[in-house]
């Protein structure tokens, strides 16, 4: 029998769940660094870590640690599924969506007692083959504390093209740059002296690296600056020491996918964000 765990905090998750998510690393990535991130803060009484096994064998886990779920499985039952439904359905903080995998994303959506809708469909790709370099003149670095307020609005930007909405406000783009240039973290293509596109490592695994927040000014774009941003951060990763990188593309723009895969990146898995709020749809 399906058995439902809660883990009382994000290390004793990682404890009985890191072998089962590390075997399919690219694919877990977001939970395995969200959790990373989260080891060292305090336990917000609003997070969730679960986890479902049969005979001793995990078939599913899911992590709540905003209003969004992240959710990985490898079950075929779908009773295991329905087990993190009814768990949240007898929550006040009920998820407004659930990220993962097609498959189980559209099995929690029915399970699930709220209405919902298909937001986003992903693609995660990966890449493990070092790409020829394109920074003949060195255009490409990590970006530094006099770049933080012009990257803060590129933030911004990059939130309303992909959200349709930025949920952002300028502090609060400004303090995650400040962050990421801190840790650095945060790279830029310049061309002319002038910074035209940007690229972050958003989240480290034992062997990937998660890269994301690709953005290039519209009136910029059609010129190589992104693709070049994200070739040269792919080379500076492996050149660390990591087996390769991962990042999504929206299936709903084919050509940042079709840019990735010119540059060696290969599609792994698609994914699905289902949103159970009426008002996130938006």
């Amino acid at each position: 029998m399906s058995q439902l765990i809660s883990h009382g905090s994000v290390g004793d998750f990682l404890e009985k769940n890191r072998s089962y998510l590390l075997k399919r690393e690219a694919q877990n990535n977001l939970i395995l660094g969200i959790c990373e991130n989260l080891k060292q803060k305090p336990r917000n009484e609003l997070d969730h870590f679960l986890s479902v096994e049969y005979n001793g064998e995990i078939m599913a886990v899911l992590i709540k640690t905003s209003p969004k779920a992240v959710l990985s499985a490898t079950t075929y039952q779908e009773k295991d599924i329905l087990l993190l439904c009814r768990y949240f359905e007898a929550k006040d903080d009920k998820p407004v969506a659930v990220l993962a995998e097609t498959l189980y994303a559209d099995l929690f959506a029915r399970s699930f007692n709220e209405v919902s809708r298909v937001k986003t469909r992903l693609m995660l790709h990966q890449l493990t083959e070092k790409p020829e370099s394109r920074d003949t003149f060195q255009k490409f670095g990590a970006a530094g504390e006099g770049d933080i307020d012009q990257l803060s609005n590129f933030l911004l930007a990059y939130e309303f093209d992909t959200e349709h909405v930025s949920r952002l406000d300028i502090s609060t783009a400004r303090t995650i740059v400040k962050q990421q240039v801190d840790e650095h973290r945060l790279f830029v293509w310049r061309d002319a002296g002038a910074i035209v596109s940007m690229a972050a490592i958003l989240r480290r695994t034992p062997n990937f690296c998660a890269i994301g927040n690709v953005y290039t000014p519209g009136n910029l774009r059609g010129k190589g600056y992104g693709r070049s941003c994200v070739n040269e951060l792919s080379r500076y990763v492996i050149d660390q020491g990591y087996a390769g990188c991962v990042l999504f593309s929206d299936l709903s723009n084919p050509v940042s996918g079709h840019i990735y895969n010119e540059i060696g990146y290969r599609p792994v898995s698609e994914f699905c964000e289902v949103s159970f709020n009426q008002q996130d749809a938006f």
